[in-house]
């Protein structure tokens, strides 16, 4: 009979960030961002709470986001990724 695995990831870093169409992970994603009323949630539109104080309206965007996840439900098999943005 067959035996369970799993294992206790620690210590996880990051290499880099990149913002696409099309994650492979649907549940990395930008969350929240600042804009002159405030820090808008992306998904309800709804202000919640105060921008930065060092904000600028000139500078990049800034964002609250989930940009790593230990756990993973599924396995993303890369060559359906590149079917699914070629199409």
């Amino acid at each position: 009979m067959g035996e369970f695995c799993s294992i206790v990831a620690e210590d996880l870093k990051g290499n880099h960030v990149a913002i696409v169409d099309r994650p492979a992970d649907k549940r990395c994603r930008i969350t929240h961002y600042e804009t002159e009323e405030g820090v808008r949630n992306r998904m309800t539109l709804k202000i919640e709470g105060p921008r930065s104080e060092d904000w600028d309206s000139d500078g990049g965007l800034r964002t609250k986001a989930i940009i790593m996840i230990a756990d993973k439900p599924y396995e993303v098999n890369p060559t359906d990724l590149l079917k699914q943005q070629e199409s």
